[in-house]
């Protein structure tokens, strides 16, 4: 088992040299591959190479906020991975960052065993408030014009919502009014963002439509073009120019 354990970080860190070598810009495959290798590390390897729980939750965090740092934006789904990791897990981060178990003592199980829970909750919450702080305009319309990160806004608005879902369960009020809030004010800008980033791509696609029609020699050749231009600008209401 540790030699197959063994090959499998082998083999994620040969791609992750692989893709530092020759796609250097390539960061949000980066991200992507960190994020499979979080989850394998998390769900299979290191809790079959260790049987102390606490230094496993922490070992799997390290690969989680490791993987947070390698681009951005941070694409929803990899916050997603490492909210779902620690919302399954026994285990907590407590405010000095140290695992904390629910194994306790005797008499102090029940206080030792709820405080692990609340904690754990408080991380979860710190995690979707990150994802909410981390989103900006301009970086939004980075993602969307990235080839692997194509459905970054749609992947974003579920993020959101599983965030609304967590506080509508496990949160007060406070906490409830606080994430509407925020997820409001992000949705905002994820919809701004994505729109000024389509009728970019529909003007530009537009003047390229415009340039192949004035190339064109033979009125036979011009209608092709404006016609093909009609079906692929009319998601964002334009119409190629026809004189």
């Amino acid at each position: 088992m540790s030699d197959l354990i063994e090959d499998l970080r082998e083999m994620y860190d040969a791609a992750d040299k692989l893709v530092r070598n020759n796609l250097k810009e390539s960061t949000d495959l980066r991200e992507k591959l960190f994020r499979d290798r979080a989850n394998t590390e998390s769900y299979i390897c290191i809790p079959l190479s260790s049987s102390n729980g606490s230094i496993t939750f922490d070992q799997s965090v390290g690969h989680y906020e490791k993987m947070l740092k390698i681009h951005q934006p941070v694409h929803p789904d990899s916050w997603k991975s490492y909210i779902r990791f620690v919302m399954m897990s026994n285990f907590a981060r407590q405010d000095n960052g140290h695992a904390s178990t629910n194994t306790a003592r005797d008499d102090d199980s029940s206080s030792q065993s709820a405080g692990t829970v609340a904690a754990k909750f408080r991380y979860i919450r710190y995690l979707y408030q990150q994802s909410m702080a981390c989103t900006k305009r301009d970086k939004i319309r980075q993602a969307e014009s990235s080839q692997l990160d194509l459905n970054y806004v749609a992947s974003y608005k579920v993020l959101c919502q599983d965030f609304l879902d967590f506080e509508d369960t496990f949160g007060s009020q406070a906490s409830q009014s606080l994430a509407k809030k925020l997820v409001r004010e992000k949705l905002s800008l994820v919809d701004v963002a994505a729109s000024e980033e389509h009728m970019y791509e529909g003007k530009l696609t537009g003047e390229r439509w415009k340039e192949a029609s004035e190339q064109a020699t033979e009125p036979s050749e011009k209608a092709v073009v404006v016609a093909s231009a009609g079906q692929h600008l009319s998601d964002v209401n334009m119409v190629p120019d026809q004189t």
